[in-house]
């Protein structure tokens, strides 16, 4: 009876004598949630409201928010606890709590790097001063681009202009939203703008000289509808007279391999004993799955095993007890993980004369992602030229290329990882590959494939060494102009401006890989004719592609007037026609029987029973219904 209590006792006599056992009272209070209670403040002492507090004990990160008086609060049972307080214009603290008695009074202290007050406003058709300016904008400076030009766009911008949100999508890429989404099914993203025209071809990082974000209904008022969820401007650097000024940045980031034992999932006793205590209640029995598809893991098909009295109580505890004694972490991280390792190259050259301006820049990406098999690559080539022809007459040139390319493992590797059971080995001690029927009945399978059926089993090793997943990409971006000073502070400019994009996905399938099994597989059926099981699609390669092509063309003629008048009156208007038009085209396609030397395909296979095919017999005329 005092089993699971922290105490101790001895018998002395006919008399118990009980006492506190200090050191399960210790771990009795650790096991127990205890609540975690502190206050954020800025520096003045002020409390600090709805910051955000993301705190974790086991590796999950859980987020809240500050309440009016800058305090929070959240239960865990084990520490100590890391804490990380963030909040728009100030730095982020980190904070490690060791345990609910202490006091934790933050301090948060402003980040002056952010501007969140601009002197000029960028809205892509003018530059204004901040004071001429009606609506709410926000902008970072090149000097705080510069000291995080190791990051892509979307972090620079994350926690850096009020207002503007990035967050994760389930397939792991950025979404930025200015003052929330304004669309359920159109999409959240706002509108960039680089160098005056909306572009799909971002610069490099260490190439921008200035981001101004455009957020109420004035963003809306100059750019129409696409400027609904806001508008991001991009201005570039441009070349400078003087002498010719080189500049190179070199980055290389290395992060440890994934840490899946971070997640501190169950173990495979746990696992099993939890299972097992589904059975002896009830909720798992051989009925269940037998005469179906539906998959289990390796310890139900155990317990189905012995529901069914194929085997008897020592055998099931046996095999069970084989069954815990293993772990595939070790295994996940050899055979498919690694070290992600990013490495990026800038270099540029720019100056000029009194006449003439240059600017030519050269960037390089790798990235080697955390999973074995995925990689990407990409260039970007920029040039950028403006000749002052006459004193009146401004010739400009803005010229962008950009390819990427790149090879990918098997698609949602990290996420089966994660479904898989700790007990699921992906080789056996000779290197053998051991087949995850946890989506598909073992049994049923193993009847299946006597029938003429493909194996329903999942390697995850053997499907990413066999993946051969390519994409390319290419895109250019031209604008060509022309600046003309009609008068004082009389200006018109005329623009022309292309861009395009080709994209190319190209995934073959090798035929032994589970995606081509399981396509054969759902096309083979019984032939009432034949007596026996049909393919209904060659048996081979598959090879899917997918592409998509996307012009822009735009022209603009705009006159701008800017002039002070008694040195304390200002005036800036404009007028002009703004024409664009973006064509959008693409397409899937699959070969089925594919032959990547010959570069050939079968369109169908004709209806070749299973029994004929055992045989050997693979020409459709020799088939039996035939003969």
């Amino acid at each position: 009876m005092f089993k699971n209590l922290p105490v101790e006792y001895r018998l002395h006599k006919k008399t118990v004598i009980i006492r506190v056992d200090n050191a399960k009272l210790s771990q009795t209070a650790n096991s127990q949630q205890q609540i975690v209670r502190g206050r954020v403040i800025d520096e003045e002492g002020n409390p600090m409201v709805g910051a955000t507090v993301r705190y974790s004990h086991s590796g999950t990160y859980h987020t809240l928010a500050t309440g009016s008086k800058g305090e929070f609060e959240f239960p865990s049972n084990s520490f100590p606890v890391h804490i990380m307080i963030t909040s728009l214009g100030f730095r982020p603290q980190e904070y490690s709590i060791a345990s609910a008695n202490d006091s934790n009074l933050i301090q948060l202290l402003r980040n002056n790097e952010v501007i969140e007050d601009i002197d000029i406003v960028y809205t892509g058709y003018q530059a204004l001063k901040k004071e001429s300016s009606s609506g709410s904008s926000s902008g970072i400076s090149k000097e705080f681009i510069q000291e995080r030009n190791n990051n892509s766009l979307d972090k620079i911008l994350e926690n850096a202009v009020p207002g503007l949100n990035t967050y994760t999508t389930p397939d792991g890429k950025m979404d930025m939203r200015v003052r929330g989404g304004s669309s359920l099914r159109a999409g959240t993203n706002p509108l960039i703008v680089v160098d005056g025209f909306p572009s799909e071809i971002m610069p490099d990082v260490n190439e921008i000289e200035n981001i101004t974000v455009l957020k109420d209904a004035a963003a809306a008022a100059i750019w129409g509808s696409q400027a609904a969820n806001g508008v991001i401007v991009i201005t570039t650097s441009k070349g400078k007279a003087g002498k010719p000024v080189i500049q190179y940045s070199g980055n290389l980031r290395v992060e440890s391999r994934p840490d899946y034992s971070a997640l501190q999932r169950a173990s495979s006793a746990d696992v099993i004993d939890y299972e097992k205590e589904q059975y002896d209640k009830g909720y798992i029995m051989a009925g269940i799955f037998d005469n179906s598809s539906g998959g289990y893991s390796q310890s139900i098909g155990i317990f189905n095993d012995f529901d069914r009295k194929d085997i008897d109580l020592a055998e099931r505890d046996r095999r069970l007890g084989l069954l815990a004694g293993l772990d595939n972490q070790s295994q996940v991280n050899d055979l498919l993980l690694r070290q992600a390792i990013n490495q990026k190259h800038f270099l540029s050259i720019s100056g000029g004369s009194d006449r003439f301006n240059y600017y030519s820049g050269f960037n390089f990406e790798q990235d080697l992602a955390g999973t074995k098999g995925t990689q990407a690559k990409s260039t970007l080539v920029t040039n950028r030229l403006s000749y002052h022809l006459a004193d009146f007459l401004t010739l400009r040139s803005n010229i962008s290329m950009d390819y990427n390319w790149g090879n990918q493992g098997v698609s949602n590797l990290e996420s089966n990882i994660r479904a898989l059971q700790p007990y699921q080995m992906i080789q056996d001690e000779q290197g053998n590959p051991i087949n995850n029927y946890f989506g598909y009945n073992k049994i049923e399978n193993d009847r299946l494939m006597g029938l003429g059926y493909l194996d329903n089993g999942v390697n995850l090793l053997t499907d990413n060494n066999l993946a051969n997943n390519k994409s390319t990409g290419f895109g250019i971006r031209s604008i060509f102009g022309m600046d003309w000073k009609l008068m004082k502070g009389l200006r018109l400019t005329n623009d022309l401006v292309y861009e395009r994009l080709n994209g190319r996905q190209r995934n073959l399938y090798n035929q032994e890989s589970y995606f081509t099994r399981s396509l054969v597989n759902r096309f083979t059926a019984y032939d009432d004719a034949v007596g026996d099981y049909v393919k209904y699609i060659p048996y081979g390669d598959v090879l899917d592609l997918n592409y998509t092509n996307t012009k822009r063309m735009a022209s603009r003629n705009q006159l701008n007037y800017e002039n002070t008048f008694a040195e304390r009156h200002y005036l800036n208007v404009i007028a002009g026609a703004d024409i664009s038009k973006r064509i959008a085209d693409g397409g899937i396609q699959r070969m089925l029987g594919f032959n990547d030397e010959l570069y050939s395909s079968q369109d169908r296979r004709e209806e070749t029973c299973v029994g004929c095919q055992r045989l050997g017999r693979i020409n459709p005329t020799l088939c039996c219904r035939r003969l």
